[in-house]
């Protein structure tokens, strides 16, 4: 909650445990989370005003006042405590650090942010002869079989048949310089637009999508989603229906991912949102510690936050020098679908986006529509336009070039990588018999 007006606001709010202030709707809504007392951030005013108004309310109730790190917000923070004889809460890690509230959730768990509040609500309490404490919020709704087997839920669609279902997490990894922007924001906008894309993954009907770029110019963003904008059929249902956060156009830094302050500053432009990409997670979520698991919770936790709410994640990664996705495999346990872009044996550089798809994990899609496939992008007279081919077509393409070069079957094997005996066979059905070398 904000003060947004005079203390009339407040008339109709709970009248007993403590109030706390915060320095910010980020604070605040974490603050609320963790405990059930009421918790008000300045809105238009500055933390000494909010903090007499407060204080002038007929019904008089311990105020404490939340703290960070900083020198100036933490002197703004005993000022205002000190004028209306409140407390001032000053989060700190375990080493005694002054720190921010999400900070200390971070680092140290929510565990020691409860311990915390606990002992600071029991302070001010205290002075007016109250020692009861309210517990935690956290309420789990737990449903036997028989009221989950008899509830009415709506059977899930898709935001791209088949790869992305409604409220699904989806992850697309590739190498550097393989083309994945290219393919994120195709889907994109045949996702925004209710089109087809890459091979025929089909947007059934527009949805808001919501792009957020973590490291592309905005000329460059702006040149690629020209181009495909004339390559796909139809425009967007409305411009709105596509926006986008880069870089180039922040008077700050883009949001973390990996931080509750960053999900707190995504928070407002994710309303009435169906579809949100994250072009990349090295660049969005950055929590230094790519390869253990623990440092990934804070985004999984967001994740599944956006799931909750009904909206589908497309994540764009990279790939380490295995060939998988870099840094823990952790990240894959709540995904739907895993789309691997690799390049093919032949690949050049000059090429630009030429690569193979690979569906590493995809709950619910079987048969031909799992199947690899080859995708290249061409650009011609202003349009991008992907051009696709089965995986098994690509393949035949290859051994039928490097048989016309004069290459004995063997020598094939050799350069494609399989075995001599698929080799033999593949040329067989391509109409090519005779003796192998």
């Amino acid at each position: 909650m904000a003060l947004q007006h005079a203390p009339s606001c407040l008339e109709n709010e709970k009248p007993d445990g403590p109030v706390f202030i915060t320095q910010d709707l980020a604070t605040q809504s974490q603050v609320s989370a963790i405990t059930d007392y009421e918790c008000w951030e300045p809105g238009n005013f500055c933390l000494l005003d909010a903090a007499r108004m407060l204080g002038a309310l007929p019904e008089k109730r311990p105020i404490i006042v939340v703290s960070d790190s900083l020198s100036r917000s933490s002197g703004e923070a005993a000022r205002a405590a000190e004028a209306v004889q409140g407390q001032v809460f000053t989060p700190r890690r375990a080493s005694g650090e002054a720190c921010d509230l999400g900070e200390l959730i971070q680092l140290e768990g929510q565990d020691m942010v409860q311990e915390q509040l606990v002992k600071v609500v029991m302070l001010a309490d205290s002075s007016q002869g109250n020692t009861e404490v309210k517990p935690d919020k956290r309420c789990l709704h737990v449903v036997n079989v028989s009221d989950l087997l008899t509830m009415d839920l709506p059977e899930r669609g898709h935001i791209l048949y088949p790869v992305i279902p409604e409220q699904g997490l989806a992850m697309l990894y590739a190498p550097r310089g393989l083309g994945k922007t290219w393919a994120a924001l195709s889907i994109a906008y045949a996702v925004a637009s209710g089109q087809r894309t890459l091979n025929g993954w089909n947007a059934q009907k527009p949805r808001k999508v919501l792009y957020l770029d973590g490291e592309m110019p905005a000329r460059t963003m702006k040149e690629r989603l020209a181009a495909i904008a004339v390559g796909f059929k139809a425009s967007l249902h409305e411009a709105d229906y596509l926006r986008i956060l880069t870089p180039d156009l922040q008077s700050n830094s883009m949001p973390n991912i990996a931080t509750l302050e960053g999900q707190a500053d995504l928070a407002p432009v994710l309303n009435n949102v169906d579809f949100v990409v994250v072009d990349n997670i090295a660049t969005l979520g950055r929590h230094g510690r790519e390869n253990e698991s623990e440092s990934w919770a804070p985004v999984q936790g967001w994740l599944l936050s956006l799931r909750r709410a009904g909206k589908s994640v497309l994540l764009v990664h990279h790939s380490g020098k295995n060939g998988e996705q870099r840094g823990t495999s952790a990240r894959e346990d709540i995904l739907d679908t895993v789309i691997a872009m690799k390049r093919p044996d032949d690949y050049q550089a000059e090429e630009g986006a030429r690569f193979e798809v690979h569906l590493e994990k995809s709950r619910g899609v079987c048969g031909a529509e799992a199947k690899p496939f080859e995708a290249a992008l061409t650009i011609e007279n202003g349009a991008a336009v992907w051009i696709t081919r089965p995986l098994e077509d690509a393949l035949n393409a290859r051994i039928l070039a490097l048989h016309h070069e004069g290459l004995t079957s063997r020598e094939i094997a050799k350069d494609t990588g399989k075995h001599f005996s698929t080799i033999c066979r593949r040329l067989k059905s391509l109409g090519i018999n005779g003796p192998e070398k």
